[in-house]
């Protein structure tokens, strides 16, 4: 079997992607050259596709926002110490303030390995990948080019991507107005994190100064 015949059928262009995400810079290039090798439509539509680091810190502040969101400590510390300066600074402008102190102290007293990193780059892509699946993201309204729906598989199987068919902007599941009313709640709950956050932050501070006021007492 070829490398991309198990992928041919519906849903699978969407597995060859996460394969291709989600596997080592090395293998990621010996994939795409077996691919291109057997369908070249197949690899022009894996490279317009495929997510990276730096097309995911392209996005707006908000999207980007969501995403940190959901890591881990360690994971954002070792992305910001893998990615180049001006991704580091649209991280840095998610976190709040005791977030950004414990990540900032978690960074210095880490000293990566490259496989360490990269590990965390394709943490991240997977959850990406994974609030994209789940309707978490919308790249309808983040990244219209990367959208994968119906109507772009259809193509692709036939054999005719790239032939300006099919729009890759069409929404497949969700209506135009669905994804609007999706969006304002997803500023919604971005809104009322930073409220919970800026909380945090206040009730933190005040058992502090209760603190020192208690060894005074």
């Amino acid at each position: 079997m070829s490398m991309i015949d198990r992928y041919k059928k519906k849903g699978g262009f969407i597995q060859l992607l996460i394969l291709m995400e989600t596997c080592g810079t090395q293998k990621q290039e010996k994939f795409l050259k077996m691919i291109e090798d057997e369908d070249m439509s197949w690899a022009e539509a894996v490279k317009a596709k495929m997510l990276s680091m730096k097309r995911i810190f392209s996005w707006d502040d908000n999207t980007v926002a969501e995403i940190i969101g959901t890591l881990n400590d360690m994971t954002i510390s070792l992305t910001i110490l893998g990615v180049e300066p001006e991704m580091k600074e649209k991280i840095t402008r998610t976190l709040n303030h005791s977030k950004k102190r414990k990540i900032e102290e978690d960074m210095a007293e880490r000293k990566p390995t490259p496989a360490e990193i990269s590990t965390a780059f394709v943490q991240v892509l997977n959850q990406v990948r994974k609030m994209i699946l789940d309707g978490f993201l919308y790249l309808e309204k983040i990244d219209p080019a990367l959208v994968v729906n119906s109507e772009f598989e259809d193509q692709l199987l036939s054999g005719n991507f790239g032939s300006g068919a099919v729009k890759t902007t069409q929404v497949d599941v969700l209506s135009v107005h669905e994804a609007k009313d999706m969006e304002t709640l997803k500023k919604k709950v971005f809104e009322l994190k930073s409220e919970n956050d800026a909380l945090r932050d206040r009730l933190n501070q005040a058992e502090g100064k209760l603190n020192q006021i208690r060894k005074i007492a």
